[in-house]
C-alpha cells in the first residue's frame, strides 16, 4: 500500500461520514417540512437537496485516489508504506466510526428517554405533543445505534470487502 492509497482510504472513510450524517438528517427534515405544511414540490426540492451529499459522497468514494493525488502535498505518493498492519488500520478507522456512531446514539437515545419520561408526567401530559419530527428522532436514533453496532463489531469484515471492491 502506498501513501497515496493510505490517503485514499481516509476519503472513503469520509465519504462514509457524509452519507451518515445526510442519511440522520433526513428524516427530521422530511417530517419538518411535512409540519409545516409543505406542498409536494418543496418536498421534492428537499429530497433534491439531500441528493447532493449522497453524489458527493460516492464521487468520493468511487474517485478516492482521484482526490487523494489533489490532496496529497509530499514528494512520491508512489512510496511505499512502511507499516505493520494497514489492513488493520482500515478496519481500525471503521471500527472507530461504528464506536462514534453508537456513542452518538446512545447519547440521543437518552435524551429520547428523558423526553418522554418527561412528557408522562402528570402535569405535562396535556400540554406535550409528540411531533413528527420527534418521532422522526426516534427512528433516526434507532438507524444509528443499528448500524453503528454493525459497524463496530463487523469493521473487520467491511475493510476485506473495501479493499475487494477496490482490487
Amino acid at each position: 500500500m502506498t501513501q497515496l492509497h493510505l490517503i485514499g482510504v481516509v476519503v472513503r472513510v469520509f465519504a462514509l461520514y457524509v452519507v451518515i450524517t445526510t442519511l440522520q438528517a433526513a428524516p427530521n427534515m422530511f417530517a419538518s417540512a411535512k409540519s409545516w405544511g409543505a406542498d409536494t414540490s418543496q418536498i421534492a426540492i428537499a429530497a433534491l437537496a439531500l441528493s447532493v451529499p449522497i453524489i458527493a459522497a460516492l464521487l468520493l468514494w468511487f474517485f478516492n485516489l482521484s482526490v487523494a493525488r489533489r490532496l496529497y502535498f509530499g514528494g512520491s505518493h508512489d512510496k511505499p508504506v512502511d507499516l505493520a498492519g494497514v489492513e488493520h488500520l482500515e478496519a481500525a478507522l471503521f471500527s472507530a466510526l461504528g464506536l462514534w456512531l453508537v456513542c452518538s446514539g446512545l447519547v440521543d437515545g437518552a435524551f429520547w428517554i428523558a423526553f418522554y419520561n418527561v412528557a408522562q408526567a402528570p402535569e405535562w401530559i396535556n400540554q406535550t405533543v409528540v411531533s413528527p419530527e420527534q418521532q422522526a428522532g426516534v427512528l433516526s436514533t434507532g438507524f444509528q445505534l443499528i448500524l453503528g453496532i454493525v459497524v463496530l463489531l463487523r469493521g473487520r469484515g467491511i475493510a476485506v470487502l473495501v479493499r475487494k471492491l477496490r482490487s
